[in-house]
């Protein structure tokens, strides 16, 4: 008897991606969201929907990273550099930077009294 197999392939949660280009001002790192990739085998012609695929990837113990991922994904820095951001964020919303954060202004700047 044949076995069939089906390659399912699918995406999970959002991971963050930070991308450095060097450019003309000098190096710039850019940062945002990206889809995870995954990959799972079912034997026996069996097609999975959906709420299956959802199950498996959202489970405690989802696919393995695939191979060609391997030298990309840092999970552990990802998930520090996500909450990070997220802190940030939520820190700027709707609020102007304290005067020390702002530069400081040069003669110039100032308008005569």
């Amino acid at each position: 008897m044949a076995r069939w197999w089906v390659l399912h392939v699918g995406t999970g949660p959002a991971r963050l991606m930070v991308v450095t280009v060097d450019t003309c001002a000098g190096p710039r790192a850019y940062a945002g969201l990206a889809s995870s990739y995954f990959e799972h085998v079912t034997e026996g012609y069996q097609r999975m929907d959906d709420a299956e695929w959802q199950a498996i990837v959202s489970s405690t113990t989802p696919p393995p990273e695939v191979p060609w991922l391997g030298g990309i994904v840092v999970h552990q820095l990802g998930e520090e550099l996500a909450a990070r951001v997220k802190r940030a964020r939520r820190g700027r919303r709707g609020k102007r930077p304290s005067r020390a954060a702002r530069p400081e202004s040069t003669t110039s700047d100032r308008r005569p009294a």
